[in-house]
């Protein structure tokens, strides 16, 4: 039996928080290396540009947004010439610190689990549906003379 699960690991398999955390204080320390401007800014200084971009760009892929977001914290340093760079240090951070949910990996250990076969659904005559003892659909329908739902009797 073929089964397949899909899920959005973002924030449904994987806790981004803390990995986007640590990397948005990352940038944040490197900017102040860099320049002495940046010690007046802070890790929510740098948050509020995500949602300001966000709130612009929403259908554009999270790198875009990001790298956008990060535009704008800089500028406000002077660090302009430096985004490539701490874009690169941003993602390459949380990459690094992406971790999945406590209960994630339990979660996908059970669902590799084998299942015990599907019991077949039952007919209001309390047989399986496609028991031998049934007739098919289509024999039943032109028994009765009636249409089916292409308006047409079998005959």
């Amino acid at each position: 039996m073929l089964r397949v699960v899909v899920f959005d690991a973002d924030e449904t398999l994987l806790d981004l928080r803390p990995a986007v955390t640590g990397g948005l204080v990352a940038v944040l320390e490197e900017m102040r290396r860099l320049a002495p401007a940046a010690a007046a800014l802070s890790l929510a200084d740098l948050e509020s540009d995500w949602h300001a971009v966000f709130g612009e760009r929403s259908a554009a892929p999270v790198q875009q947004i990001r790298q956008a977001a990060l535009a704008r914290s800089l500028a406000r340093a002077g660090l302009d010439a430096h985004l490539d760079d701490l874009t690169t240090l941003f993602f390459t951070r949380r990459f690094a610190l992406t971790r999945p949910f406590a209960d994630a990996l339990p979660a996908l250990a059970a669902l590799r689990e084998p299942t015990p076969p599907a019991l077949p659904a039952r007919g209001p005559s309390g047989r399986p549906r496609g028991h031998p003892d049934r007739p098919r659909h289509g024999a039943r329908r032109a028994r009765r003379g009636s249409p089916g739902s292409d308006g047409v009797v079998d005959a």
